[in-house]
């Protein structure tokens, strides 16, 4: 008896969620106009709700891009299992390419650089304007060549929002962001101990489709940085 009341408030439960799901999936398509797009794979529907509900209050520039996203993650998990029933494995040109349709999908919608940067300058606790920088990849097998994939100079906020193009394609591999800060030392009229500040990252193959956000901390005779957001 106390089994089969457990099974009948689990039921219950499960019907309220999904009561609950159809009247934010009807809410959601009425302010965007479509309907809400999620990896649904490994989820329960607690989880989806809590994700419909997280995303309701979003722009619609916003869920556009979101939804182009999920449903990247749809056809990559499809592309997956179509490979591996046939004993297939994706290949570096297959993840390649991937990327690239993910970046025309969603980087295009949010026109953000896939990789960003700012500096704070906390020997005068604002932002560091008129900073140059330079995003640099290793090449290959080199040792230690960099080419520089782009550059920018922080803005009066002390950020470079365009420091790649909006639909470039990230690679695995070895990358760094070169600030020049003796050029920002002589635009304050200040002498300091590094001329130049250096940080280097790696981006892994399953990591090439995320956005990656490089901050620096800087003082004349100190910096540090992190992986922001």
């Amino acid at each position: 008896a106390e089994d089969s009341e457990k099974a009948a408030a689990l039921a219950t439960n499960d019907q309220k969620v999904l009561q609950e799901l159809a009247n934010y999936n009807r809410a959601y398509d009425e302010k965007f106009g479509h309907i809400f797009i999620i990896c649904a794979a490994g989820k329960s529907a607690e989880t989806v709700l809590s994700e419909i509900k997280k995303r309701l209050p979003n722009t619609p520039h916003m869920e556009l891009a979101n939804a182009a996203g999920e449903q990247m993650k749809i056809t990559e998990a499809r592309l997956h299992n179509f490979l591996t029933s046939r004993g297939m494995a994706e290949t570096p040109s297959m993840q390649r390419r991937t990327g690239q349709i993910h970046s025309h999908l969603v980087q295009e919608n949010t026109g953000r650089s896939p990789v960003t940067s700012h500096v704070l300058d906390i020997g005068l606790g604002r932002p560091a304007a008129g900073v140059p920088l330079k995003i640099q990849r290793l090449f290959e097998k080199s040792d230690g060549i960099f080419e520089t994939i782009g550059e920018g100079v922080t803005n009066i906020d002390g950020r470079v929002p365009t420091l790649l193009n909006s639909s470039h394609v990230l690679e695995p591999g070895t990358y760094r962001v070169r600030f020049d800060t003796s050029s920002y030392q002589r635009l304050c009229g200040v002498s300091g101990f590094y001329p130049i500040c250096d940080v280097t990252f790696q981006i892994q193959a399953h990591q090439v489709n995320d956005h990656f956000h490089i901050p620096l901390t800087y003082s004349p005779f100190g910096y540090s940085t992190y992986r922001g957001s």
